[in-house]
């Protein structure tokens, strides 16, 4: 999980590339579910993944606050470290409702970005993502 948060915050003072930042988002949710320590979790959530993706390619033209829906995997690790479940359940919760908002937002057309997103901030997209599970 540190080399995934040194790897996004890296991206996120650089390029800010959607297919990175994706593959981060990927990788830093997988490793959060591995910690759990759940197998059947691990599993059922690896495979809903392929459905955020799907969601993912399609919001990506319409969506701002990639960023700000990255950044939150930060409190979210930093809760998990230091063991405490109320403060990591809120933060999931929290980071949860951020994507449902801002991809709610895309389905519908109107432009309403991701709450914590920097005003007027936009990132460089293409159509379709490039990243694969």
């Amino acid at each position: 999980l540190d080399e995934l948060v040194v790897q996004t915050r890296a991206e996120l003072d650089g390029g800010n590339d959607p297919d990175t930042l994706i593959a981060l988002d990927r990788a830093t949710h997988g490793a959060l579910w591995e910690a759990s320590g759940n197998g059947q979790l691990v599993r059922t959530l690896d495979w809903l993944y392929v459905h955020v993706l799907r969601l993912w390619n399609y919001a990506l033209p319409r969506i701002e606050g990639i960023p700000a829906l990255t950044a939150d995997h930060f409190a979210i690790v930093e809760a998990v470290k230091a063991r405490d479940g109320a403060a990591a359940r809120r933060r999931m919760h929290d980071h949860v409702q951020g994507f449902q908002l801002a991809f709610r937002a895309a389905w519908s057309g109107v432009g309403r970005p991701h709450p914590r997103a920097v005003p007027g901030e936009r990132q460089r997209h293409q159509p379709v993502c490039s990243v694969a599970y």
